[in-house]
């Protein structure tokens, strides 16, 4: 077995067997995964309800509807007569745009929207374990250990769960590992200021196309390279090159905000006329807390043993840290504990590390961006703490079985060499250090576990406390755009990465200090956590993101039993009605499910706008105007100039409009407009006495000219 492990390590050595090993199996485990989107691509999408349906919808419509007067990032399906742009649907402008371009200027395959788009989020998968082996072989310095990571962490990190939870755009993990990289490149050509110049202008064109893959990521890039650059800047200060970084790290964030802010003021024709802030911005079901680090998935089967009661698999909870990294760092400090060569080993391995502006820069960053990720006010979880056995059978498959049978194997055999070959199992001389410095340390040393362990672990009674460390706790002081932000837990996403380096670090220093039994069990306890896994989400993939697509022509057959003209109407209102977006909640109605999926359905078949609206950030007055057309029957001019001659297409589901039970309707003590505007639009057609001009099923549809 020994042997075997050599020869496979001095293979990978070869970079051509490394990357093309990587790639070929990331596409078998890509093709187990994710086996409904090459089989059925046109009629499959990740999620088929929610906030991912509606993704696709403005994707899909955004694409193939006509480019309009107002240009080409202006979009018509929802909130007409309004609409609004780009910027605002969630549709991953990254990706639209180009490939809107293409289907009105190059080559039509606009009905291949969905599984284009859906090839590209599962590319960044592929790009991920590229982008990990590359990072993580020049820091580790360690080719095995480097290959087996790219091998398992792009399945395994936190953000990649935003794939089976409606927030695709947000599943871009490459964008954290390449911000890595530029940094990397940056430490190379240290000596050089053109190359630097060159590479501040990449960070920030870099930062401007994660901003059009998703908002929130113009908040975390440019931040997270920003603090890289900044303490890489301090760790050289008294040099030219120290203070060239630091004046960088402003450069990449103060260029990137005047280019995200200018292309917007000159494409966003509603730039103006946004609101600055969101509601709900540092609430604590969206905030990274210690405890839920180390706090599994349900869908775990071998977990770390210590963990709370908290529901982990909340999409703004997920932030656990994955077996490799929770069980090497409680490895290595239990073994601290109780061996003083060991310790004062790791404490000069961690001296190397800190010492190094390269490796402090990047998990420095980490530890900003985590902090910026607890909120301004950090609430402790007060549930309660379960120390449980590090595994369940519940559900446990047999390529689980056969991975954890041949990795128990793996550990026993390379124990059995161990103990026949009486060596020490880690060689590390240890440097004459006095006895005031050695009692220093481990005064040091307990009393940083022992504060560690009372904040995993303490149940303390305080409210909250002000985390003064969060930079947007500062600029919060000066504006209320942050407010945006408001779910903080997505700027731990880089801290997932720099954790690893870390780590990994320490393990594969520890790797050159051990024997050959060593090594050759951190290699089986990396295979073996990060195998098992793997084939965890693999699985929670295969059944959680193979959804048959409602977009998909062949979804809705019935559609063409209509008898309806569409060309004879100008727009859709659906009823019940809704209208999100705009985060005034006195003017939000929540969609139902069930009715804005046939209303999507209903848009796409007819090639005709909605009236109704599920978007983002979208202006306040125009979601007024909306609610005040549907309920009121009365519109400003400026909503009348827009209209044309043609009646509105009512489609109504009369198995919900006198429901007084469902979920969507607006909270009548705390939203009291919204509440007497929903069940005024729902009474819209009996208000003007309107006959159906057609049916399907319990939806009835009406002529409506709007006074």
């Amino acid at each position: 077995m020994q042997q075997r492990l050599a020869s496979l390590t001095r293979l990978l050595q070869q970079r051509r067997y490394a990357w093309l090993s990587l790639v070929l199996i990331h596409l078998v485990l890509i093709a187990f995964s994710f086996h409904r989107h090459f089989t059925h691509p046109k009629e499959t999408q990740f999620t088929a309800w929610g906030d991912g349906l509606k993704n696709y919808f403005t994707m899909v419509s955004y694409v193939k509807e006509p480019i309009g007067k107002d240009g080409f990032f202006k979009y018509e399906g929802f909130g007409y007569p309004y609409g609004d742009y780009v910027y605002s649907t969630d549709n991953t402008p990254l990706f639209s745009i180009p490939f809107r371009w293409f289907c009105h200027y190059i080559w039509d395959i606009s009905d291949y929207t969905i599984p284009c788009f859906n090839y590209f989020i599962i590319g960044n998968i592929l790009v991920t374990g590229l982008l990990v082996f590359f990072v993580f072989r020049r820091l580790l310095g360690n080719v095995a250990l480097a290959w087996l990571l790219a091998l398992f962490l792009p399945w395994i990190n936190f953000q990649v769960t935003r794939i089976f939870n409606s927030h695709f755009n947000l599943s871009l993990t490459s964008f954290s590992l390449f911000a890595i990289a530029l940094f990397l490149l940056w430490h190379r050509y240290n000596d050089k200021l053109r190359n630097q110049a060159l590479l501040v202008c990449a960070m920030v064109l870099f930062s401007f196309c994660c901003f059009l893959a998703h908002g929130y990521y113009v908040a975390i890039i440019p931040v997270f390279l920003s603090c890289m650059l900044f303490v890489y800047g301090l760790y050289r200060l008294r040099s030219r090159k120290g203070i060239a970084s630091v004046i960088a790290s402003g450069l990449v964030v103060g260029l990137t905000v005047v280019l995200v802010f200018g292309v917007m003021h000159l494409t966003d024709g509603y730039f103006d006329i946004r609101q600055d802030f969101a509601m709900g911005y540092d609430w604590m079901e969206q905030k990274t807390n210690f405890s839920m680090l180390f706090t599994h998935y349900t869908f775990h089967h071998v977990y770390f043993p210590l963990w709370i009661e908290k529901w982990p698999d909340a999409v703004e909870l997920m932030v656990y840290l994955g077996n490799i990294g929770l069980y090497a760092v409680a490895v290595l400090l239990i073994i601290s504990l109780f061996s003083r060569r060991f310790r004062l080993t790791l404490f000069n391995i961690q001296k190397d590390f800190f010492r190094s502006p390269l490796y402090a820069g990047i998990f420095l960053a980490g530890l900003v961006m985590l902090s910026m990720s607890f909120g301004e006010n950090y609430y402790p979880m007060m549930e309660k703490l379960h120390l449980s056995l590090p595994f369940r059978t519940e559900g446990i498959g047999y390529k689980e079985v056969v991975l954890l049978l041949i990795g128990a194997a793996g550990i026993l055999v390379t124990l059995v060499f161990f103990i026949k070959s009486r060596q020490k199992l880690v060689f590390s001389p240890l440097q004459p250090v006095g006895k005031r410095t050695a009692m220093l340390r481990a005064v040091l040393f307990y009393a940083a576990t022992a504060v560690l362990l009372y904040i995993a672990f303490g149940h303390y009674h305080i409210d909250y406390f002000i985390n003064r460390t969060n930079p947007l706790y500062l600029l919060h002081r000066f504006t209320r755009k942050v407010e945006q932000f408001r779910s903080m837990a997505r700027f731990a996403w880089p801290f997932y990465w720099t954790f690893y380096i870390w780590i990994m670090y320490t393990v594969a220093a520890l790797y050159r200090l051990t024997n050959r039994q060593g090594r050759q069990l951190i290699l089986v306890l990396v295979l073996v956590l990060g195998g098992e896994e793997t084939i965890n989400f693999m699985h929670r993939f295969r059944e959680g993101a193979n959804y048959p697509s409602p977009l998909a022509a062949s979804a809705y057959p019935q559609l063409k039993q209509l008898k309806l003209n569409f060309n004879d109407y100008q727009a859709i209102l659906p009823i019940p009605y809704y209208l999100v977006g705009s985060e005034d909640y006195d003017h939000t109605i929540d969609d139902l499910g069930d009715m804005s999926s046939f209303s999507y359905q209903l848009s796409l078949y007819s090639k005709l706008p909605l009236m109704s609206c599920k978007l983002s950030r979208t202006p306040p007055r125009f979601s007024k105007d909306l609610l005040d057309l549907v309920s009121k029957d009365t519109a400003p001019e400026e909503l009348k100039k827009r209209l044309n001659g043609k009646p509105i297409l009512l489609a109504i589901d009369r198995s919900f409009i006198h429901d007084s039970t469902l979920s969507s309707i607006p909270n009548k003590e705390f939203h009291a407009e919204a509440y007497a505007a929903y069940w005024a639009a729902n009474a819209i057609a009996e208000r003007n006495h309107l006959q159906p001009v057609d049916s399907l099923g319990h939806i009835y549809f009406y002529a409506w000219h709007p006074r």
